[in-house]
Parts: C-alpha cells; sequence; structure tokens
C-alpha cells in the first residue's frame, strides 16, 4: 500500500450530459499530464432511484486490470471476496462464450449477492482486437445496480475494462 493519499473527488450535475463533459475534461487533461487519475465514475440516478454506474476503469492505464475492475467502485465495496470471483467467471464467460443478448448469471447462497452480465455488442477495433460492450447488473443487500462498459480481448486472451 502506498503511503501517498488518495483523494476523493465528488461532483454533482443537474444533467447527466454536463458530467460526461466534465469526465471528457478530466481525460483531456489526464492524456496532457496535468493531472492524475487512477478512476472515474459517472453515477446517476433515474426516475424510479434506481443507481446507474457507469465506470471508466484503469484510467491510470495499469497493465494488467482486467475484469476485477467489473465489480469496483461503490458496487465492489459492498461485495465480499466469493462474490467477486464469482461474477468475474461469470463476466469471463460472457465474454467468451455468449452470443450477444445472452446473459451468464452467479448467485452467491452464502451472501445473497447476485448478478449478470450480458454482452450487448461485438466488433473489432483497428488493430484486429475484439471487444464486446456489455451490461452488468447485481443485487446486493436487496439493491439493484446496473453498470455499462466495454471490455476487449487482450493478445494473452484475458478480457480488460475499457471503460
Amino acid at each position: 500500500m502506498s503511503d501517498v493519499p488518495m483523494q476523493i473527488i465528488v461532483a454533482a450535475f443537474q444533467d447527466e450530459n454536463e458530467a460526461d463533459q466534465a469526465l471528457k475534461t478530466l481525460k483531456e487533461a489526464k492524456k496532457e499530464k496535468l493531472i492524475s487519475i487512477d478512476n472515474a465514475a459517472v453515477i446517476r440516478k433515474d426516475e424510479e432511484g434506481k443507481l446507474h454506474i457507469k465506470e471508466t476503469a484503469d484510467m491510470g492505464g495499469g497493465k494488467g486490470a482486467g475484469i476485477g475492475t467489473l465489480v469496483g467502485g461503490a458496487i465492489g465495496n459492498r461485495l465480499d471476496e466469493k462474490d467477486k470471483e464469482m461474477a468475474t467467471q461469470a463476466a469471463h464467460q460472457a465474454f467468451e462464450n455468449n452470443h450477444t443478448g445472452a446473459p451468464s448469471s452467479w448467485q452467491n447462497p452464502d451472501t445473497g449477492a447476485s448478478g449478470s452480465i450480458t454482452p450487448t455488442r461485438t466488433y473489432q477495433i483497428e488493430n484486429g482486437q475484439y471487444c464486446r460492450e456489455y451490461t452488468q447488473d447485481i443485487t446486493v443487500g436487496g439493491e439493484k445496480h446496473q453498470t455499462y462498459g466495454t471490455a476487449c480481448r487482450q493478445s494473452d486472451g484475458s478480457w480488460k475494462v475499457q471503460n
């Protein structure tokens, strides 16, 4: 563990587009090496009070950040290690084997936590790498959380969350 303190910044916006623009500005500042960002997320609450979390995952550019980041952030803090392991296994199954629209599910009988991950789009980028957009639903403590993102297959066969 580093002795450098971690700083967490929270900003509230009236509009999701304003939040997305602020995140874009932060990413540009990071790219220009004006600031350092390890991770960021846009969290919004819909009309029904349901939280939607869009994580950028691994903004630090660290190699080896994998599908474990799927359950990071606010949701991950509420899951135990077995929950995270089961979610990661379901994600690998979904990314590697499932057709678009076909979910992989998991449930931990010891904690009551459960979830599913569903690939929603598969495509190939310029360098030949395959990527899959996904939706992930996790229920923990009786509350359902949904996240969206993209994972790309690495040369070693692992999947890395891109955003």
